[in-house]
């Protein structure tokens, strides 16, 4: 795919559009939009979920010169993962999603991805990331893989 900064650009004007602009959601609208490849390939674990530095230097830059927002995003060319990115604000508005929740949904699908599935060395491994939110509460992690059931059939399969 060509036009990373395309798609990064034109994620922050909808999210700016939709009222919904925070960094932490560009993050982790662009960690569940982007092909597998991609998102392993940029993200890596950090305190608030799944993050990129390449990304949020490519944020900082459009926050500091805003005019690039409308020429970067002329460099999107991905039909999929521009309607991904679309469905995404749509389900964060729609279900009143806070950086909160959507950190937590973007934890258990790091983690789920990078433990096979096995929700014992979720918990394991959460502890290790520091993400130890997600086993303080009884059932937490299972109940957020329930949400990313529904939200990978309102995107497309994020596995």
């Amino acid at each position: 795919m060509n036009g990373l900064r395309g798609v990064i650009a034109y994620t922050v004007k909808k999210l700016r559009e939709s009222g919904l602009y925070r960094r932490t959601f560009v993050q982790k609208i662009l960690y569940f939009a982007l092909p597998n490849e991609m998102r392993n390939e940029l993200f890596v674990p950090y305190l608030y979920g799944p993050y990129s530095a390449g990304i949020q230097r490519v944020v900082q830059y459009l926050e500091d010169n805003p005019s690039y927002i409308l020429i970067w995003e002329k460099e999107m060319d991905d039909a999929k993962i521009k309607e991904a990115i679309d469905k995404l604000i749509r389900f964060i508005n729609d279900e009143k999603i806070t950086t909160t929740h959507l950190s937590q949904l973007a934890k258990v699908h790091f983690l789920l991805t990078n433990t096979k599935g096995d929700i014992e060395r979720v918990k394991r491994k959460s502890i290790s990331l520091g993400w130890d939110e997600l086993i303080r509460k009884d059932g937490l992690i299972e109940y957020r893989l329930q949400e990313l059931r529904t939200l990978q059939k309102e995107i497309r399969d994020l596995s």
